[in-house]
């Protein structure tokens, strides 16, 4: 699990249902039901497996043991568990950057700032909103239609 009451347990997938992408682990989210009694089954509190979104669910693998390389042998001869290094990256890095601006900063900044001898990074003009439009490509015949295509730019 990788949220909720269960997060960080582990168990059995043992029922999927893909139309409504959630399934059903074993020992997991377990909810308390009153069942009234029928002929087939006792009545009572029962616990029982609730369903679980599949984003909230990771596959483990046959090996769920730390690797080799996460242990460390001391002088004695004893094994211990080195921490794991979770890799760090700020939204700055991990953030979609669109083609255009990947290109202003790559290429168009630096020739902006030889151009006109800017002494600071501070000083060249920043691109805030490219806007296209495209609906002058296609003039339309009514005012409405006009007023529907244009894009908005604020």
């Amino acid at each position: 699990m990788l949220s909720g009451r269960d997060k960080g347990r582990t168990g059995e997938v043992f029922e999927v249902h893909p139309a409504a992408d959630r399934a059903l682990v074993r020992g997991i989210n377990m909810v308390r039901r009153h069942q009234k009694q029928t002929g087939a089954q006792e009545g009572g509190i029962i616990s029982k497996e609730s369903s679980i979104h599949l984003s909230n669910l990771a596959y483990v693998g046959r090996t769920a043991n730390r690797r080799a390389s996460d242990f460390k042998i001391h002088a004695d001869g004893k094994k211990a568990a080195l921490p794991r290094a979770r890799e760090q990256r700020s939204m700055a890095e991990t953030a979609y950057v669109p083609r255009l601006r990947a290109e202003y900063d790559k290429t168009i900044r630096s020739q902006l700032t030889e151009k006109f001898g800017y002494a600071n990074v501070m000083q060249v003009p920043r691109l805030d909103k490219v806007c296209s439009t495209w609906a002058l490509a296609k003039p339309s015949t009514t005012a409405r239609r006009r007023r529907r295509r244009l894009p908005i730019c604020r």
